[in-house]
C-alpha cells in the first residue's frame, strides 16, 4: 500500500458497497432462465431488452473490455475492438483472446458482429450510430455504454453489471465503485495537505506524431487537477484536442510531460530540439501506464491513475514500493490475476 508521510493515505481496497448501484431494479444473479428476457436502460437513455442470462457478447469499445475482464473475465466475448489488442498485456492474461475476432466498431458491420452470434453488443454508440441502429433492428441487444467523465465510469460499470445479470458482476461493481470513491477522497486529501505550496504543472499529450494534446475537460485534465497538478493548456476545445507545435510545448515549459503512447517519453527525451524543458532537465517525462488499457482515459484501470500520477507528482509523500503493491492487489482482487516482475516490468518499464 502506498503511504505517505505527511499525514494523507491512500485508502485501502474495500469490500464495502460504493456510491453507485448495479441493482436497476432487475432480479438478482444466479441461475436464470435464458429464454427470458429483462430492460435496461443504457447510457445513452435507450431502453433495450436484454437476455436474463447472458451467454455471449461483443465489446465494440476499447473502455469495455477491461470492464468486462473485471465483471466476468471475458468469459463469453466473441468479438472485441481492435484498440485492445495493441495492449501487451491483454493475451498474456487472457490467452483465449487470441483465437476472438476483432474488428474497428467504425468500419464494421452489422453482418459480421451479427454472424458472431452476440446476444448484447457494448459500443459507444456515436462511433457508428449506423451500426448501432442496424443491430438494435436486427433484435441484437445493443446498449450504449458511451461516457466521458468518472462519474459517467462508474454508471457504466453498474450498467455491465447490471446486464450481466449475476449476483457475483453486481457486487463487484459496488466494491470497485467503492474503492474508486476512496482513491478520489486520498487524492482529496493529498491536495489539503499541499494547499498553499506550488503545484506542479502538466501536460498530457496523445504522441509524438502530432504533439496532439488533450484538452483540460478531457480525463487527462481531470485526473492532473484532481492529483494536485496544474493543467497548463488554456487553448482550444477543453474537451477536445488541440494540435501544439514544439515551440509551443517549450512556452508551456510544464514540470510533467504524460504520454499515452508508449515510447514516446524517450524519443521526446532524446530531441536536441526540447532539451530546455524542465521535465526533460528533471527526467520527468513518463510514458503513462497500461495493462489492458491506458489508465489515463476510460476503462476501470483508470482508478489506478490517481494513484501513480500522485506517486509521480508527489513522490516525497509515497513509498516507492508502495504503489507496485496497491496495482498487485488491485488486479488480484478485482480481476483474479497475480502480477510478476515481467508483467510490472512491461506497466512500469522504467522501474
Amino acid at each position: 500500500m502506498l503511504v505517505l508521510a505527511a499525514g494523507a493515505c491512500l485508502a485501502p481496497l474495500t469490500a464495502g458497497l460504493g456510491s453507485c448501484s448495479s441493482d436497476g431494479g432487475a432480479q438478482t444473479g444466479g441461475e436464470q432462465d435464458d429464454s427470458s428476457t429483462r430492460t435496461v436502460t443504457d447510457l445513452g437513455g435507450n431502453a433495450v431488452e436484454v437476455s436474463s442470462a447472458v451467454e455471449r457478447y461483443a465489446v465494440l469499445w476499447v473502455a469495455g473490455t477491461d470492464i468486462l475482464a473485471m465483471l466476468d473475465g471475458l468469459s463469453h466475448i466473441v468479438m472485441y475492438p481492435d484498440v485492445s489488442g495493441g495492449y501487451p498485456l491483454l493475451f498474456d492474461f487472457y490467452p483465449g483472446m487470441a483465437g476472438i475476432p476483432s474488428c474497428d466498431a467504425e468500419q464494421a458491420s452489422a453482418e459480421e458482429v451479427i454472424a458472431q452470434g452476440a446476444q448484447v453488443v457494448f459500443m459507444r454508440a456515436s462511433d457508428n450510430p449506423d451500426l448501432a441502429e442496424r443491430l438494435a433492428s436486427a433484435g441484437v441487444a445493443t446498449v450504449d455504454i458511451a461516457f466521458n467523465s468518472y462519474d459517467g465510469l462508474k454508471d457504466a460499470v453498474a450498467l455491465v453489471a447490471d446486464v450481466l445479470n449475476t449476483d457475483e458482476a453486481r457486487a463487484k461493481a459496488r466494491d470497485w465503485c467503492a474503492y474508486f470513491d476512496e482513491m478520489l477522497s486520498a487524492c482529496d486529501a493529498l491536495v489539503q495537505e499541499v494547499s498553499g505550496e506550488p503545484e506542479p504543472t502538466a501536460i498530457v499529450i496523445r504522441d509524438t506524431s502530432s504533439y496532439q494534446v488533450y484538452g483540460s475537460g478531457r480525463f487527462a485534465g481531470q485526473w492532473v487537477e484532481r492529483c494536485g497538478g496544474d493543467y497548463v493548456l488554456d487553448t482550444g476545445d477543453p474537451t477536445g484536442y488541440v494540435n501544439i507545435t514544439k515551440e509551443q510545448l517549450l512556452a508551456y515549459d510544464p514540470d510533467y510531460i504524460f504520454f499515452i503512447f508508449e515510447g514516446c517519453s524517450e524519443e521526446l527525451m532524446a530531441d536536441p530540439s526540447l532539451q530546455q524543458l524542465t521535465a526533460v532537465k528533471n527526467g520527468h517525462v513518463f510514458d503513462n501506464p497500461a495493462v489492458l488499457n491506458t489508465w489515463s482515459n476510460h476503462g476501470c484501470e483508470a482508478v489506478l491513475q490517481f494513484a501513480w500520477a500522485r506517486h509521480t507528482m508527489y513522490p516525497e509523500f509515497f513509498g516507492t514500493d508502495g504503489l507496485e503493491d496497491e496495482v498487485a492487489r488491485f488486479f488480484e482482487t478485482f480481476f483474479g490475476l497475480q502480477l510478476g516482475d515481467r508483467d510490472f516490468s512491461v506497466i512500469f518499464p522504467e522501474r
